[in-house]
């Protein structure tokens, strides 16, 4: 009954009862704090913890664990730079290359000068595929290289709050550093 007044007169008897109906559950946010910067995978997906195999919580771990389970989570990011070291290529998982994000996840940093995700030309830094909704904040974005969406690859739905997105390249010109191929890409605060 969402939206909708509730009958004080839950019998409709004339004697004031409430009618507690059924009511929706909705799950609360699930937050990872990440407290590596190791380039590491969740060794125990949808277990909720996003631990690797040295029992941090890492970038990447965090993104799995998110991937893994439905509903919305958000990822805090302390101040410093997380280096992407997983080489390869051509998988959705994040288990390698880019950060591959399928769900719905608020990724917050410590400042946009203060926290920086860094891929070292290895590949783009975030893949955003169809089925996510991610919005990033207070962050830096930086030295992704792939041919289309250098910085990001986004399919879905992405919103930048308070982020850098500096030194991407991609190699086919037309597929810009950002390259939004099907939603919605929002820009709230730049510099």
């Amino acid at each position: 009954q969402t939206g909708r007044t509730r009958n004080l007169d839950g019998d409709v008897g004339g004697v004031a009862a409430v009618d507690i109906g059924a009511y929706e559950f909705v799950p609360p946010e699930l937050v990872f704090t990440v407290n590596s910067f190791a380039d590491t995978i969740d060794v125990n997906l949808a277990d909720l913890l996003a631990l690797d195999i040295n029992n941090n919580t890492t970038l990447r771990a965090a993104i799995q664990e998110s991937n893994a389970r439905p509903g919305a989570e958000r990822i805090d990011l302390p101040a410093g730079t997380f280096s992407l070291t997983q080489v390869g290529f051509n998988e959705d998982a994040s288990y390698t290359g880019d950060l591959d994000i399928t769900g719905t996840v608020r990724i917050v940093g410590a400042g946009r000068d203060q926290t920086i995700i860094d891929a070292g030309d290895l590949d783009r830094v975030f893949h955003i595929l169809s089925s996510a909704n991610v919005i990033l904040s207070n962050l830096t974005i930086q030295n992704g290289f792939m041919a289309s969406g250098g910085g990001i690859l986004v399919e879905g739905s992405l919103t930048l709050d308070n982020v850098i997105v500096a030194d991407n390249v991609a190699n086919n010109l037309s597929n810009s550093v950002i390259r939004s191929e099907q939603h919605t890409s929002e820009l709230l605060s730049h510099s």
